[in-house]
């Protein structure tokens, strides 16, 4: 597993995005820089990381999209494969009654035209009816 070199294993847990279900809480993406290590070296740095940038707004699209707050049930993941952009996205019913899955993928430059395909799709297999119920 590839992780921030600055953070030990015992600081990390890291979820595979075919893990999504209603026993995990997820949260929205955060970057972030730890420069702990070496605290000049940001200084004059754009804090800028292609890759992490195009997943996060591929999954704050679809949270956006399905206008999903803080207690919402849903969840928005993403990873690479290759130069694919993966994003996966879902809808729970609090009580585990339902459970629906997306997933879009494609290039970077297409992260928030994939986040849009993903809660697009999850409407469609009935997400506002599952997020009216709770």
């Amino acid at each position: 597993m590839s992780h921030n070199p600055n953070f030990s294993d015992d600081e990390l847990e890291y979820i595979e995005p075919e893990n999504l279900d209603t026993q995990r809480s997820f949260r929205q993406p955060t970057n972030a820089a730890n420069s702990a290590q070496e605290p000049d070296a940001l200084d004059d740095a754009p804090l800028d990381d292609g890759p992490a940038t195009a997943a996060t707004r591929a999954e704050r699209t679809v949270l956006s999209q399905l206008e999903a707050g803080c207690t919402a049930p849903v969840a928005a993941t993403s990873h690479w494969e290759g130069e694919q952009l993966v994003v996966r996205g879902g809808v729970f019913a609090l009580d585990g009654s339902r459970q629906l899955i997306a997933q879009a993928q494609g290039a970077a430059s297409e992260a928030e035209e994939l986040g849009r395909a993903v809660s697009k799709e999850l409407f469609a297999q009935g997400a506002a009816d599952v997020l009216a119920a709770e």
